[in-house]
């Protein structure tokens, strides 16, 4: 079990207004979570885990948002034995519900004869999207210290609200892993396909048809852990994101492409392993 409490603050103004932060960045969030393993058959072993989060944005004088999130699912692992008994494969299965629900108050203003703006009504609303996602991924070895894991997940979106925001998604890819003495490494390379049901791509051209929504996105990352001398570690880590759409109206402000590039480094030190050794001696 675990308790998480966050506060993540972020400054900024909006890009389309440049005076006025429109899209709230800043919040404060609750978390709870468990989880328990069982083994449910022989070379098995699978988690039941749950959470509970609650985040709050910081309200501005434009809107207030926040929702609570309830989440649960199963992460199952099966070992599958090669030659004299020795679980080498391993099939991965992981399966997660997410119900979510936005609360949305919106602050309407009006403006008096002589200038004075003043708040006119208050609109509230609520939006409730629920996910299903699965994925399913086996470990191939190649060496003494390399394996290759490809994957596919699915995505279900279903907005209870009035199904404009549904949507369906597949995501192949292909994961590596590296480990040597003093090297760990994971490479990531995926693509996901996103169908919306409702929403339509805003064309260029407005005489031609809209088609629905679809994103295209392409992601690779990478985790390197390099041991290095008297217990410390070096981390490298990097992740790209680049998004594909059919939206061709670019001025539409929204559902547009991107690519998001964030590049980490960071040294640890192993307290732990200091310890054993002094005790060994």
């Amino acid at each position: 079990n675990s308790l998480d409490v966050r506060r993540f603050h972020r400054r900024g103004v909006d890009l389309f207004t440049q005076d006025l932060s429109l899209a709230t960045n800043s919040f404060r969030q609750l978390l709870l979570k468990t989880d328990f393993k069982v083994d449910l058959w022989k070379y098995n072993v699978t988690h039941f885990w749950g959470h509970i989060r609650r985040r709050q944005y910081d309200d501005t004088q434009i809107l207030e948002l926040g929702y609570p999130e309830f989440r649960y699912g199963i992460s199952s692992l099966q070992f599958i034995p090669v030659g004299k008994n020795k679980p080498k494969h391993l099939l991965r299965v992981e399966f997660d519900i997410t119900d979510r629900n936005y609360d949305r108050v919106v602050y309407d203003y009006d403006t008096k004869s002589n200038g004075e703006v003043f708040l006119d009504t208050i609109i509230t609303s609520e939006r409730r999207w629920v996910y299903t996602r699965g994925l399913v991924s086996y470990k191939i070895p190649i060496g003494k210290n390399l394996h290759i894991r490809p994957y596919w997940g699915i995505e279900l979106r279903r907005d209870k609200t009035d199904g404009r925001y549904d949507h369906n998604q597949i995501t192949p890819g292909l994961k590596l892993h590296i480990k040597t003495n003093k090297t760990t490494g994971t490479f990531n390379l995926g693509y996901s396909l996103r169908n919306y049901s409702a929403i339509r791509a805003k064309q260029l051209d407005t005489t031609a048809l809209e088609p629905f929504l679809q994103y295209k996105y392409f992601r690779f990352s990478t985790n390197i852990t390099r041991k290095l001398k008297n217990n410390w570690n070096l981390h490298i880590r990097c992740n790209y994101l680049a998004r594909n759409s059919n939206t061709t109206a670019i001025n539409t402000k929204s559902f547009r492409e991107f690519n998001d590039l964030s590049i980490s480094l960071g040294i640890s030190y192993n307290f732990l392993k200091k310890l054993k050794s002094e005790e060994e001696d």
